[in-house]
């Protein structure tokens, strides 16, 4: 059950943040007048889970939880669909379907008509003949002709290659209708793609008359060339750098915004509570021996991390793990310890990922078999102040001051419920009692009067800069930790997790405001991670338009594409070494 509340809160997040970071690429697409063909949530390879086609643009969801994206015409993006839209030479070849109409056998598919050879070639001249006769009219010079010549060549020829790729598809849906019970309907698709390709093949012919012409050599069998064929005003590739650039952040933007709205929000409803540093008056617990390997010491009061003041408790892990030197006062005086360069190595071995806590009192929680703690009578909730006389506070001092009576009977004095008694207990040869200890909450600790926390409640006005200034943190503290991962030496790499890890982010229960915080956090990482210059991220989009608006050109579609190729490798490669790093932490 606490697997898939995990999931839930987990596939509920992702959804979120992956809808509206499309939605910023989505929106200026829209308002620039640029196409949009697919928005999806989740990928669809193969298949869609749930599509609706609205207008020009395909809504859907996919299959593949790995992320969402939007298809925007005459983009080379992870998509690899280097399809351009042919809809031009798509309209001219209807107009001669219609006006020539050609008749063919329904079941060899051959041409009836006798003088089929003389159409092609009346339908090549007459197009020729149309070409010629509308630039004359136009007055255009030879350079202006030729490029057009040209662009209705390879206009023609990207039709062609295009529904010959695509032709098995085709011959799949008019087997479908005709399984389906729709034989006519299946029968006059297959007579129109008959005549449709005809036709397409008179097109090109005149289109290489009037080539011709003018001069041109071209050959017919060549694929398009892809330099020749002009985008269509729709076309993100049509569009000038600066529209295309903010096309291109519009995600990053929205994850950015987001970050910052919601962390506003949940400081508007929750408020900020905390517990500052200054109010641990005896220092933390060292939970974990790699915290005294560290060179900390339980008493120990946190002060700095290289030089800046660390005010709250909650800081104190990260700092430790991110910066070069940590700065405590104990017994009274700053000293610095210096962090090794692999920490974070040594923070991941660790087989208890908390190193430090408040210094909690020693309530029995619980007791192990054959307790000796249980046998003298002691219970659940006793609070063990003293051993022996000796006042102990603290849960720390309680077992440094027990190992010095292994195998020893000694006096333990008991708070119950407010009433004090002293209680003869045997120390076995660990020197351990066989109690476990309450692992009280922050929460449990302030109703004991241990602890103060201090409290903020925000109104809606103020809850925004406080909502800015929280983001910024944020995103500055994971900034830093990414940067240690291209490190080797500091192991960081090890820590990378795919799914898996952020999943294990999500409490076992459901709570709202955990939710939305780590919600708030993932927003501002997919916008850091997301503006990297790497091929397949917008940060890759966002290097080779900066390119453009310098060189005064775009970079060759060859190497985009390649490029594109290499960063979804990329990708790939550190998805699978990400999800591989958390299905060996379960073993």
């Amino acid at each position: 059950m606490e697997f898939l509340i995990k999931a839930a809160q987990l596939l509920m997040s992702l959804s979120i943040l992956v809808v509206l970071h499309e939605l910023g690429h989505f929106i200026p697409a829209k308002l620039f007048k640029t196409r949009v063909e697919k928005f999806y949530l989740f990928f669809d390879p193969w298949f869609s889970v749930v599509k609706k086609k609205i207008g020009d643009t395909e809504y859907g969801i996919g299959w593949l939880p790995l992320g969402g994206y939007v298809k925007i015409s005459g983009m080379i993006d992870e998509s690899m669909d280097k399809e351009r839209p042919v809809e031009t030479w798509q309209t001219i070849v209807d107009e001669y379907v219609n006006k020539i109409p050609i008749e063919f056998n329904s079941d060899t598919l051959k041409p009836i008509d006798k003088d089929i050879s003389q159409k092609l070639v009346f339908v090549a001249d007459e197009y020729a003949d149309r070409c010629n006769s509308e630039n004359n009219n136009n007055e255009w010079t030879d350079e202006q002709k030729k490029e057009f010549a040209l662009k209705t060549v390879n206009g023609f020829k990207l039709l062609r290659d295009q529904r010959q790729s695509k032709s098995g598809i085709k011959r799949v849906e008019i087997a479908s209708r005709a399984s389906e019970g729709d034989k006519i309907g299946g029968l006059k698709m297959l007579l129109y793609e008959a005549a449709f390709d005809f036709h397409l093949n008179a097109l090109l012919k005149g289109s290489l008359i009037y080539a011709s012409s003018l001069g041109l050599k071209i050959k017919e069998e060549e694929k398009a060339d892809m330099g020749e064929i002009e985008p269509e005003p729709w076309e993100f590739r049509a569009k000038p750098a600066w529209q295309r650039l903010i096309i291109m952040l519009g995600g990053v933007t929205v994850n950015l915004l987001l970050g910052i709205f919601i962390y506003s929000m949940t400081l508007y409803v929750y408020g900020d509570k905390y517990l500052p540093n200054e109010n641990l008056v005896d220092g933390v617990w060292m939970v974990s021996d790699m915290a005294t390997d560290l060179g900390f010491e339980n008493g120990d009061k946190f002060v700095a991390a290289d030089g800046e003041k660390i005010d709250r408790f909650s800081d104190v892990l990260e700092k430790v793990i991110v910066s070069k030197t940590i700065t405590v006062e104990r017994n009274g005086v700053a000293t610095d310890i210096t962090m090794p360069i692999d920490v974070i190595d040594q923070f991941l071995n660790n087989g208890n990922q908390q190193l430090f806590y408040p210094r909690i009192p020693t309530v029995v929680s619980g007791f192990s078999e054959n307790s000796n703690a249980k046998k003298a009578g002691l219970k659940k909730k006793d609070i063990l102040v003293a051993i022996n006389g000796v006042s102990l506070t603290y849960y720390d001092e309680f077992k440094d001051e027990l190992a010095n009576y292994k195998s020893e009977e000694i006096i333990v004095l008991v708070d119950r419920g407010g009433e004090e008694l002293n209680v003869n207990v045997n120390v076995n040869e660990d020197g351990m009692l066989g109690f476990k200890p309450a692992n009280l909450s922050l929460k449990q600790l302030e109703e004991l009067e241990l602890y103060t926390l201090a409290s903020h409640k925000y109104g809606f006005a103020a809850s925004f800069p406080a909502g800015y200034n929280k983001a910024i943190k944020k995103l500055s503290s994971y900034i830093d930790q990414f940067m240690l991962i291209l490190s080797p030496s500091t192991g960081a790499y090890k820590g990378m997790g795919g799914f898996g890890a952020i999943g294990s982010m999500f409490p076992a229960t459901w709570n709202w405001e955990v939710f939305w915080n780590l919600t708030a956090f993932l927003s501002l990482m997919l916008a850091f991670m997301n503006v990297l210059p790497i091929p397949a991220l917008d940060g890759g989009h966002v290097v080779f338009l900066v390119y453009e608006m310098i060189v005064g050109k775009p970079a060759p579609e060859k190497v985009m594409e390649y490029a594109q190729v290499v960063g979804m490798i990329m990708l790939l490669s550190l998805l699978v070494f990400a999800n591989g790093n958390d299905i060996l932490r379960l073993f």
